[in-house]
């Protein structure tokens, strides 16, 4: 079938561009797709939103001169206002073939940012959504963003996934709690504020010396500036137990992720479904992180780990000491977490699923 593809690819690597890639690549090997990339290139300083218009616009073009002969369209939504409105004019393009369209939401914030505060905004998406074949969330607490724009039975759940290559061993993971002084932990995501790093970090400084030399903490991922990154070093060099490993690969995620005992994700966003904590599952780690918007999805506190609070490095250092004072409650749910990811967090279900909503096999 001819799939037109529209959505966010990598470089640079993110949750958003990594699902849509790894979607492209299974399902191109069985279908005929065209493909439009709408990922952002880096800031360009004071010619960024000149150079961002000219992408938008390169983006609407290619939707324009691809539409037609497409079996089905996949589209991932935006959830800013400028994003919102390179997506109507999108459905514009598509009015005629509307009735092939599947979009799909990864995060959870549209409706707060966007449609709460612009009932002129919602009531034109909803004029375009009603029609579409489908609308993909990740969990059933973003079902509310959508109910009353589209037919309850066209608003399909398909959870994100980890990818194959971390799920460990029971055995290796039995091997990994064979030592748990220090105690791992683990933060891989972006290097922003709102991601909660440095709560993790202020939350170290709070431990007690002795807790302090019990733990260790890995940090990876991306900082978006050079100061902030330098400050950041500056600061953990004051740590022996604290140590950033950069923009890491997948078989260095894989390593870090399968070493580490907890897995911590203070993050402030109203999230989708962060992949990196079914990641955590797949590789066997407890899970530490709040409970906003679609975590409530996919973790529950004391089953899959332990809930912390946004914005509160204090709570972050009281579940830390309590993991230090109940390490086999902590092996216990990473062997959970690992069962748990293989029954319902699988590349395969993913991709099975996605395309058989896009294609209208499978609801």
């Amino acid at each position: 079938m001819n799939i037109l593809f529209v959505a966010p690819l990598p470089p640079p690597i993110h949750g958003q561009s990594y699902v849509s890639d790894v979607l492209l690549t299974e399902i191109k090997k069985s279908h005929k797709i065209e493909v439009v990339n709408f990922t952002k290139k880096r800031n360009a300083g004071g010619f960024y939103f000149i150079r961002r218009y000219f992408e938008v616009f390169d983006v609407l073009y290619l939707i324009y001169t691809r539409r037609k002969n497409q079996d089905a369209v996949y589209i991932t939504i935006s959830q800013s206002f400028l994003g919102n409105i390179k997506d109507l004019i999108t459905y514009i393009i598509l009015y005629n073939n509307l009735s092939k369209v599947t979009i799909h939401l990864h995060g959870g914030a549209i409706k707060r940012e966007l449609w709460d505060r612009y009932p002129l905004l919602l009531n034109i998406n909803k004029f375009f959504i009603e029609k579409m074949n489908a609308v993909i969330i990740s969990g059933d607490s973003h079902r509310n963003i959508f109910s009353g724009l589209i037919d309850e039975n066209k608003i399909c759940v398909v959870p994100n996934f980890a990818m194959n290559e971390i799920f460990i061993k029971e055995s290796d993971l039995a091997t990994k709690f064979e030592k748990t002084i220090p105690l791992k932990l683990l933060y891989i995501s972006g290097m922003r504020t709102k991601k909660g790093y440095l709560d993790l970090l202020q939350a170290y400084k709070l431990l007690p010396l002795a807790s302090q030399n019990r733990v260790s903490i890995s940090f990876a991922g991306e900082f978006e500036s050079n100061e902030e990154h330098n400050v950041f070093i500056q600061e953990i060099k004051k740590y022996e137990n604290l140590s950033y490993h950069g923009v890491v690969t997948d078989n260095e995620k894989i390593k870090l992720f399968q070493e580490s005992q907890v897995f911590c994700l203070p993050t402030k966003y109203l999230e989708g479904q962060p992949i990196s904590i079914l990641e955590a599952y797949a590789s066997g780690c407890c899970v530490l992180t709040t409970q906003l918007g679609g975590i409530s999805d996919i973790f529950d506190d004391q089953i899959n780990g332990f809930g912390i609070e946004p914005n509160n490095a204090s709570s972050i250092a009281v579940k830390i000491e309590f993991c230090l004072t109940n390490l086999e409650r902590v092996r216990e749910i990473a062997f959970f977490n690992l069962k748990d990811a293989v029954e319902k967090y699988s590349k395969d279900f993913f991709v099975k699923s996605t395309l058989g909503v896009m294609l209208n096999d499978k609801r």
